[in-house]
């Protein structure tokens, strides 16, 4: 799946969360959509136009404090998101969303650097 379309089902996910329309059974499909992007980050896909394009902002003002962990290592991060993804325990979905809402904060809004995996250089 393309890495826009991708990241954006992912965002609507962790606002689903936050309002109270999310569930742990969107675990496997979650699990599913971050296994495909990080596969194809890894093998140097395209990143998702919501880090790259100029002026494309989260889907709503402090959307990234709602749920994010905040983020200061972002390798360590994609290892724990990792982590969690490949044990597919449901109980951890919040916890994964708000690790995905803090690394996406720390790409757009930090430093736009991003887990050593995802970059070709």
């Amino acid at each position: 799946m393309d890495p826009t379309t991708t990241w954006a089902l992912i965002r609507g996910m962790v606002e689903s969360w936050y309002t109270g329309n999310g569930s742990l059974r969107d675990f496997d499909r979650l699990a599913e959509l971050v296994t495909g992007l990080d596969e194809g980050l890894t093998r140097g896909d395209h990143l998702p136009s919501q880090w790259t394009a100029p002026g494309f902002d989260f889907p709503e003002p402090h959307w990234e404090e709602w749920l994010m962990v905040p983020v200061t290592d972002p390798d360590r991060t994609l290892t724990v998101i990792r982590e969690h993804v490949r044990h597919g325990q449901p109980q951890e979905t919040g916890r994964v969303l708000a690790l995905l809402a803090g690394l996406d904060y720390w790409i757009n809004c930090q430093c736009n650097h991003l887990p050593r995996d995802w970059t070709t250089e």
